[in-house]
């Protein structure tokens, strides 16, 4: 399935789409089905995708990875972690898109079971995915570790968790792997950094990803339909409804970047120096509109 090329369907034939992702978005932790949610991103993107047929995927390779640690190895050990993690990289072929990282098709769950390619964020969802539909327990959880999605696993009878690197094979990551990955960043590795991602925390992250690969190909219609869900999904990260009002003003559409930009401007202190440069652009746009009119 490639992407089409025209842009996202119009707003109105998304809404449903959009309306049923921001409703399992907000539901309690425990109660966001995390996978169907992430598919109802990429369903924007492909107006025919069977969110079904791919729930179904992962029930099917759920079979095979439930047949293959029960077969070698004892639940809740790190030897089923391994069994795991060659039946899913070796066996299946999932790999880390190194290639083509920013390919936009790494970021949709449809198009990472169909290619068996991803990066670290979407590969870790079908890793816990398929390891807590197979029935292992614990069930590893994703880890919104800095620049690179983990997983975690706790091992039975064991203080620390396993670090997995799915991304990379499945492979477990040391201590020093995890320092080193924060050194660019000046970081100390603390606990918290290890902590399991909230899955509304985890689609954010994924629509964070294709904004900034919209962004970079300056494709205005699909930054927008991100963007859209950003602001809907964490409207206290002011920055979201910013960014939209530009992109909007870049599109022609003077009265939507005005609704954003002026609620922003209104947030501001009034020392900020970002008050004087945003009142600038939106008496532009005021004048804009009334040419129009």
């Amino acid at each position: 399935m490639s992407a089409p090329s025209g842009g996202p369907p119009s707003p109105h034939a998304a809404a449903p789409v959009r309306a049923r992702f921001l409703a399992l978005a907000r539901r309690p932790d425990a109660e966001v089905p995390l996978a169907e949610a992430a598919l109802l991103i990429a369903q924007e993107e492909y107006p025919d995708l069977s969110v079904a047929r791919y729930l179904g995927e992962l029930d099917r390779m759920a079979a095979g990875a439930r047949a293959a640690v029960l077969a070698e190895a004892p639940a809740g050990t790190r030897a089923g972690i391994e069994v795991l993690g060659a039946y899913l990289f070796r066996d299946l072929g999932f790999r880390g898109n190194r290639d083509e990282y920013e390919d936009p098709r790494n970021s949709f769950l449809n198009d990472v079971i169909d290619r068996r390619l991803g990066i670290p964020i979407t590969l870790s969802l079908v890793y816990c995915e398929v390891a807590r539909r197979a029935g292992l327990e614990p069930a590893p959880v994703g880890v919104g570790f800095p620049g690179h999605f983990l997983v975690k696993y706790e091992v039975a009878g064991e203080v620390d968790p396993l670090v997995i690197d799915p991304f990379n094979g499945g492979r477990i990551v040391t201590v020093e792997t995890l320092v080193a990955t924060l050194a660019h960043s000046k970081i100390d590795l603390r606990p918290d950094l290890l902590r399991a991602a909230r899955p509304r925390e985890v689609l954010v992250r994924m629509l964070r990803n294709l904004k900034e690969i919209y962004r970079k190909g300056d494709d205005l219609r699909r930054l927008a339909s991100i963007l859209d869900r950003l602001v809907a999904i964490e409207p206290e990260a002011r920055e979201h409804r910013l960014e939209r009002g530009m992109v909007r003003a870049r599109s022609g559409e003077p009265g939507l970047a005005l609704a954003d930009l002026v609620r922003y401007r209104l947030g501001l202190p009034d020392d900020s120096p970002e008050r004087g440069p945003l009142g600038q652009v939106v008496q532009t746009l005021r004048r804009h509109r009334a040419s129009l009119s």
